[in-house]
């Protein structure tokens, strides 16, 4: 399964975990891109075995990376105000805009740089 991944996407995956075929599981590997690491659990891949081949999410974490990253800029451009409450409303705002779903926290930090 690693080599199927390995081959598909010309990259370097690490073993990240593996459940057995049983009543109601499908085969399944867990893996990580080498260059990207794990990211705590964000960055993995699932492998999973069907009857005739292999199917992967990994496509799928490309398109998580990218709403992370409209997210980000959204957030480094909007920064130039300093109302928490404001920001939380046009967020909300955009990312319903955008059409992005998922969890979402913003973190109240004093005497700390934007930039850093």
């Amino acid at each position: 399964m690693i080599t199927y991944l390995n081959e598909k996407d010309n990259e370097k995956f690490i073993y990240a975990g593996y459940l057995e075929p049983v009543v109601n599981q499908t085969e399944t590997l867990y893996a990580y891109p080498r260059l990207l690491g794990n990211d705590y659990g964000m960055k993995t891949v699932t492998v999973k075995a069907t009857k005739e081949r292999f199917t992967d999410d990994y496509s799928d974490r490309s398109i998580v990376d990218y709403a992370e990253e409209m997210a980000n800029d959204f957030i480094i451009e909007y920064f130039n105000s300093n109302q928490v409450e404001e920001f939380a409303v046009n967020y909300s705002k955009w990312l319903y805009e955008h059409e992005l779903n998922g969890r979402h926290r913003i973190n109240v930090v004093k005497n700390y740089s934007i930039k850093d």
